[in-house]
């Protein structure tokens, strides 16, 4: 049998700082002081890719903005060996003419079509753009229902076009889970799940759960729609039904009904989310033996009605949500209740 075995060695070799970092444009309309405010690579930090990548991404949107559709960012960087730092120049120009012609998306069986094209800030007949490409794969992986996404250009009709080729290796969304336990307080306990993450292949996240043990028995629903009226904006609605009933290791029956309702809306770009969450739910307390209750949980009894408004921010720069390497995901989050 002829068989061959590769070894790939892999040294991880000294660590890199920044060195001077500096800026040189020739976009006569742009002001280069706050370009450079969008520079995240600062003398000093270690070297990152990501950091540079990121700098590129934001620099490109910026001067879009401003009318610049063609312009290119280029990075030169300049090694020291004996300091081991890095110093790098940030060259902003105008770029030559080259527009999107078509964009092609193939292998998507099951994926609608327009699931895929919403990832990208740039459709046909925009100035073509290799960073926003990038930025468009990394969405695409990270929305976890391909195993490969691949984007690649060809030459278009004239020498100003150009054809966007997006293949992409679909894999299985759907989950199905099965649970079974014993607690001393309820016998034996058991649940089922069915969960899919690209809903009809229209990108929506579907989730059912239903639960029973000898004296208890739970119901739950949750559905995203992660394009809220095709804007990026994610509607979240979530429902419940949880009936405990009274056993010798608890005196009162509890019966609660709820549901939430969620809003996730971009600050800046994917890192920046603010997330607005209502939730409502109903409780019923009855007691079997009043005499074995505690005077806090005397004073829960009979139904009350409980409804809350709340918001979280969370900062993510996570390179990959699949399989993330560097980066940081930061939440903040209160929520008040008494609301209506």
């Amino acid at each position: 049998e002829n068989v061959f075995y590769v070894t790939f060695t892999v040294e991880e070799g000294e660590q890199y700082t920044y060195g001077d970092i500096d800026l040189q444009t020739t976009l006569t309309d742009v002001d280069p002081e706050e370009l450079r405010r969008k520079i995240r690579t600062s003398a000093g930090d270690t070297y990152s890719s990501l950091e540079v990548e990121k700098t590129l991404e934001d620099m490109t949107l910026d001067v879009s903005r401003q009318g610049y559709a063609f312009a290119q960012i280029r990075p030169r960087a300049t090694r020291d060996y004996e300091n081991r730092t890095i110093s790098l120049t940030y060259f902003v120009e105008e770029g030559p003419r080259v527009y999107v012609e078509r964009i092609n998306i193939r292998g998507n069986d099951r994926t609608r079509e327009y699931v895929i094209r919403r990832e990208f800030d740039i459709a046909e007949g925009d100035a073509f753009n290799r960073v926003l490409l990038d930025k468009a794969e990394r969405r695409l992986r990270d929305l976890q229902f391909f195993k490969d996404v691949r984007i690649t250009t060809s030459r278009g009709s004239s020498p100003d076009r150009i054809v966007v080729n997006v293949d992409v290796e679909e894999q299985a969304t759907g989950e199905i889970g099965f649970g079974v336990g014993y607690s001393t307080s309820d016998g034996v306990i058991g649940d089922i799940t069915l969960q899919e993450r690209n809903f009809l292949g229209r990108g929506q996240f579907v989730r059912a759960k239903v639960g029973a043990g000898a004296s208890n028995q739970v119901y739950e629903f949750a559905f995203t729609e992660p394009y809220f009226l095709g804007r990026r904006v994610s509607l979240s609605l979530d429902v419940y039904r949880r009936n405990f009933e009274a056993n010798d290791y608890r005196s009162y029956d509890s019966k609660t009904t709820g549901g939430s309702i969620a809003f996730g809306l971009p600050l800046r770009d994917d890192e920046l989310r603010l997330n607005l969450i209502y939730r409502i739910f109903d409780q019923d307390l009855t007691w079997n033996r009043p005499q074995d209750l505690s005077g806090g949980l005397q004073s829960s009894l009979g139904r009350n009605l409980t409804s809350s408004i709340g918001y979280s921010l969370v900062y993510d720069t996570r390179d990959s949500k699949r399989d993330p390497r560097d980066g940081f995901y930061v939440a903040f989050s209160q929520e008040f209740a008494g609301v209506g």
